[in-house]
């Protein structure tokens, strides 16, 4: 049977499959308690891992701020989509970023992720075509043997970083279709998949486009 991989946003459960449908249901538990006592660690490097279901959850409690400031105060800073529910775009962004590296993962242990987003913080549109910045995105994440269930590795912070263009860079990269987004999405799929013990055979550029769908 082939995984289900679902995205929590807030109290809702949107079910996106690999043609893009969208339907609701209440299968996943609660959110863990507890994640305030997690500490910032790095995924850790386990090539006998594959990862082959996951769950997303994006907080409805995590606040969103549309000021064209250089640093807005907010858990979800992104403009790398037009104006519409970010939570259901960042939400997008990492399933497509695991998407793209599962094929790639070889580990003998099928596992399973749930991912909850903490933070996702890019630039606004004064900082990137200015002064550039940094795409900041924090997560906890839970590993499970997704046969059995049992725990593989408890909740803990993920943190990853990818320097942002700024002014003329920025710019340029437009110009060449290397957008934000896009490099958001390489960058996540990259993480993922070194995480997981392989890097896509194919360049990212390349898989980034073809999850698309």
């Amino acid at each position: 049977m082939k995984p289900i991989k679902t995205i929590l946003l807030g109290a809702g459960l949107l079910m996106l499959t690999a043609c893009g449908a969208i339907e609701t249901t209440t299968r996943n538990a609660p959110t863990p308690s507890g994640l305030n006592t997690l500490q910032s660690t790095p995924a850790p490097k386990a090539t006998s891992y594959k990862v082959v279901d996951y769950t997303l959850r994006v907080p409805a409690t995590l606040s969103v701020s549309e000021a064209n400031t250089y640093y807005p105060v907010a858990d979800i800073v992104w403009r790398g989509d037009p104006m519409g529910d970010r939570h259901l775009q960042v939400a997008r962004m990492f399933q497509t970023s695991l998407e793209t590296a599962m094929p790639s993962m070889k580990g003998t242990q099928d596992v399973k992720l749930t991912i909850e987003l903490v933070r996702f913080h890019s630039l606004t549109e004064r900082a990137r075509y200015t002064v550039g910045g940094v795409h900041n995105m924090v997560w906890n994440m839970e590993i499970r043997d997704a046969a059995t269930g049992v725990v593989l590795q408890p909740m803990q912070r993920v943190e990853t970083n990818l320097p942002a263009l700024g002014g003329a860079a920025a710019i340029a990269a437009d110009t060449r279709g290397n957008t934000q987004k896009r490099r958001v999405l390489e960058h996540l799929t990259q993480h993922f998949a070194r995480d997981f013990g392989a890097i896509p055979q194919r360049t990212l550029a390349e898989t980034v486009e073809i999850s698309r769908r």
